[in-house]
């Protein structure tokens, strides 16, 4: 049993103990590993049926064992260097998560020097909030490229109001078997540019429409019985839930270089039987919370 703790010293030991008691999944984002010291735990994982995902920093530290790397590539490992777009610029993130109930974080990257020479930290938890972060955060690191993470931090400026530029994508059902998806460009000026749509199985809609009725559902039959809703935990939960659903937006762009938020259209009520269509947003891809809001007035 792996103990959550802050953990100051022999920490390749702990990490290796810890990644040994993994029975499904790992995903390892750490900017720097010695695969000499690593590679062996790895591979034996992969020959229990694990399934792991790691992405490092992409220089020449991590480049001279791709060898190594290579056999676990053939045994089942899934691999990526990050690039950034600078070269003083890193994928710096020095974290684990085990079977999606377990994470590693903290200073240290998994090197020799940073177990004998350095003063390093690494905390153990298995709080579900902090796991879910480290899980979503490492979805985003797998699924977006150099370019995307570009678009992102330096999106393209609109030349009236002088706002970056969003691609904001709607979901409506449509009949009784689609999914229409309307593709908006928003900024600072407040309007919203249509651009295109594109049509998916009734089942997008439904199954995103099902994780708010289900949760709904939670919060009504917790009020019958008497408990009381942790409000704050419960829109983390659905949060997550809703993040992990619609970020598989990544992989179809609908015609756009990128996708920075999806929502629903609804109804906000002003004044007794007054009110305004909007659009509410449900999710914003990373970096995007500055420039993306969480409505848009239509018409």
């Amino acid at each position: 049993m792996i103990y959550d703790g802050v953990f100051c010293e022999n920490q390749r030991d702990i990490v290796i103990e810890a990644l040994k008691t993994a029975k499904h999944s790992v995903v390892i984002a750490v900017a720097w590993i010695n695969f000499n010291e690593y590679g062996s735990t790895i591979y034996e994982l992969l020959q229990n049926g694990v399934n792991i995902r790691i992405v490092v920093n992409d220089d020449v530290k991590n480049a001279r064992y791709a060898g190594f790397i290579k056999d676990l590539q053939n045994n089942g490992l899934q691999f990526k260097m990050i690039q950034m777009p600078k070269n003083s610029n890193y994928m710096h993130h020095k974290f684990c998560v085990i079977d999606k109930t377990m994470c590693m974080m903290g200073s240290f990257n998994w090197t020799k020097n940073a177990n004998e020479n350095n003063f390093e930290d690494l905390s153990i938890s298995h709080d579900r909030a902090l796991v879910e972060g480290y899980v979503s955060q490492f979805e985003t690191i797998w699924s977006l490229s150099i370019d995307d993470f570009i678009r992102l931090k330096k999106p393209e400026i609109c030349e009236s109001c002088g706002q970056p530029k969003a691609y904001l994508c709607v979901f409506e059902q449509e009949g009784y078997y689609q999914t229409k998806a309307d593709i908006y460009e928003v900024c600072g000026c407040g309007d919203l540019k249509w651009v295109n749509n594109e049509f998916f199985d009734v089942s997008v809609y439904i199954n995103l429409m099902g994780i708010f009725e289900r949760y709904s559902d939670m919060d009504e039959e917790d009020f019958l019985n008497g408990f009381t809703i942790n409000e704050q935990e419960r829109k983390r939960s659905l949060d997550y839930e809703i993040s992990r659903y619609l970020s598989k937006v990544r992989s179809d762009r609908m015609g756009c270089p990128i996708i920075h938020a999806v929502g629903i259209y609804g109804w906000k009520p002003i004044y007794k039987d007054d009110g305004e269509n909007i659009i509410q947003v449900l999710w914003k891809e990373r970096y995007t919370s500055n420039y993306v809001m969480d409505e848009y007035v239509i018409g």
